[in-house]
């Protein structure tokens, strides 16, 4: 247990917990400082309660001559038994204030660090590479993200019943030994030995508390590809496959989350057992040990009883408290996997700041592959792009035209070559002054559930409204906007479900637009859209010609056949380049790509 405790000292959770500087650790002192006083006055009104016990007997307790003496010298029978009683009602009172005192500034803390490390896991994510995102399990994130809203303030809120118990428990002892040492002795060993049995379910606990919270990610992970892909389960009727699955892994969780429950509730009900059995041993040994004779049997025997029932319940509630604890043992695990640093892989900070304009972008024999010991994907590309050009990028799925386009964007980063912007080698650039130079419209144009013009802005709230119409009718979209009853106001919806994919692709070229970039990607995004709303795109990238670097990967060659330079791909290399009437003359695999086209349009004719 200490080995794991150091272990987890050196974690980013716990870090997170003791706060900036360790200022939540003072709270945490103070904490304990205000269960150590509320464990003082309980301690303090049993004590009290033995005076009140003492003055109904006709001869003192010798214990409780202590309290007699120091608050109550004259006083005797049953004015001592009301004094005392009053004393011990006042010092249980200021104990329940003390211990709400705490729990709000438990409360407090507890809040303050869950803000903090769901903050940090929104922060970490979007650290995490482009690379190394693609390789984790959406559920798991959604997962990560959320949790510290479900677990910091139960498991803080635990801990600090816990502690309050703790500190009552030592001051009961402490007051039970006063009573009577032998007495004391056996009810502790008792307690001991009842214990191993409470150690054993909570080691329980924490185990199937782990496997509960990764069945939890994969339903997550299985409810959020269920919701992507409705369309798609529904139009091959696969709903009930679906059900099957999901359902497989919600029984999972069930079984998990049953036993930890399960095994949490069980203590209580074991402690209970524990506390009667305990009361009646210590009972028939009080008669045996005390002795019936003694005068002040009943009033020992009556204090111990109370006392003893206390402690039971104290230890009953740390037990119960280190349980639902250590039901947020998985959670608990899955934050720290996702916070720490290792093994995990981060969007390059720093940089040159990159401000001239480029005039010429190199790829030198470029190769990639996504996974070390993996196929290449690209294989020792080389090519020139000149400022104003336009390139068109063609071949077959699998050709590897998105990955050329990650590269450039540094989404990637070679696995062999360079690519180079003024004869500069662009990993010296910072990410962001490098991407501030590209716009990019996807094949699947993703917009978020916000309206056109925070859309179409992403990011840019300081420009002038006129920008952002003029990048709208650049991209053909204006007209439309205007003809909806919110205009610019419209909201989308999720993923921009309420406009069809024209629409989707025009608002996106927009916000490409507006950003002004020096090179203008379109990765196969007219390749879905139907003749009319493929025109739009087509019009916008006229008007761009000359006067922006274009990169077109597209399926349909009409799109590209004014390029100045086309790139020919297969199996992860660049077979041909040229213009379209050079690959045309050639006779190769474009100009096998482009009959087949033509074929194929003139019998849809």
């Amino acid at each position: 247990m200490l080995a794991r405790f150091k272990q987890w000292r050196s974690t980013k959770v716990w870090s997170l917990f003791l706060g900036d500087k360790k200022k939540n650790l003072w709270v945490f002192c103070f904490l304990i400082f205000l269960s150590f006083i509320a464990a003082l006055l309980e301690g303090g009104s049993f004590g009290f309660l033995l005076t009140a016990f003492s003055g109904l007997q006709t001869e003192p307790v010798s214990q409780s001559n202590f309290l007699k003496n120091l608050l109550f010298p004259n006083s005797q029978g049953l004015k001592l038994f009301f004094l005392s009683t009053t004393f011990a009602i006042v010092f249980q009172i200021l104990r329940s204030g003390i211990c709400y005192i705490a729990t709000i500034f438990s409360m407090n803390v507890a809040f303050k660090i869950q803000t903090k490390m769901q903050t940090e896991v929104y922060n970490q994510i979007l650290r995490l590479s482009y690379g190394y995102i693609t390789r984790l399990k959406i559920g798991d994130l959604l997962e990560n993200a959320r949790a510290p809203a479900c677990f910091i303030y139960p498991l803080l809120d635990a801990v600090n019943r816990f502690i309050v118990s703790f500190f009552t428990s030592i001051a009961i002892v402490v007051l039970m030994c006063f009573l009577d040492l032998r007495l004391t002795a056996v009810t502790l060993c008792l307690f001991g030995l009842f214990s191993f049995v409470q150690k054993s379910i909570i080691k329980a606990i924490l185990r199937h508390s782990d496997s509960s919270s990764k069945h939890l990610m994969d339903v997550n992970q299985d409810t959020s590809q269920i919701l992507q892909g409705i369309k798609v389960i529904q139009t091959f009727s696969q709903q009930e496959k679906m059900k099957r699955k999901i359902q497989g892994r919600i029984q999972d969780v069930g079984k998990t989350s049953k036993k930890v429950y399960f095994l949490s509730n069980i203590i209580p009900y074991l402690n209970e057992m524990i506390s009667v059995l305990i009361l009646g041993l210590v009972l028939v040994l009080g008669a045996l040990l005390i002795g019936v004779e003694n005068d002040s049997f009943a009033a020992i025997l009556m204090t111990f009883l109370t006392v003893g029932y206390r402690l039971s319940t104290r230890v009953q509630n740390a037990m119960v408290t280190l349980g639902t604890a250590g039901g947020y043992y998985g959670p608990f695990l899955r934050m720290n996997e996702i916070l720490e640093n290792e093994h995990k892989e981060f969007i390059l900070e720093g940089g040159i700041q990159w401000n001239e304009p480029i005039r010429e972008l190199s790829i030198e024999k470029v190769s990639f592959c996504y996974q070390q010991g993996k196929e290449d994907v690209l294989k020792d590309i080389s090519f020139s792009i000149q400022k104003g050009a336009t390139i068109g990028i063609v071949g077959m799925s699998g050709s590897g035209k998105t990955s050329l386009i990650d590269l450039l964007l540094r989404l990637y980063e070679p696995t062999q070559g360079k690519i180079l912007a003024n004869r500069m080698d662009i990993q010296k650039f910072s990410l962001d002054s490098w991407r501030a130079k590209f716009g990019v419209v996807g094949q699947d144009a993703f917009l978020f559930d916000e309206t056109i013009e925070e859309n179409i802005r992403f990011g840019l709230e300081t420009l002038p409204m006129a920008q952002v119409i003029e990048a709208a009718k650049t991209a053909g979209i204006d007209g439309l906007i205007q003809s909806l009853p919110q205009g610019y106001q419209t909201v989308v919806g999720e993923r921009g479900l309420r406009l069809s994919g024209g629409e989707r692709q025009r608002v996106a070229l927009a916000r490409a637009l507006l950003r002004d970039p020096e090179i203008l990607i379109l990765d196969e995004a007219t390749s879905n859209l139907d003749s009319h709303s493929e025109s739009y795109i087509q019009n916008a990238i006229e008007k761009l010609q000359k006067t922006k670097t274009i990169l077109v990967i597209a399926h349909r060659l009409s799109t590209i056949v004014h390029s100045d330079l086309i790139l020919v791909m297969e199996q992860g290399c660049l077979i041909e380049s040229g213009t379209h009437e050079m690959l045309l003359k050639n006779g190769g695999r474009y100009s096998n790509l482009w009959e087949l086209q033509t074929r194929n349009q003139m019998a849809n004719v």
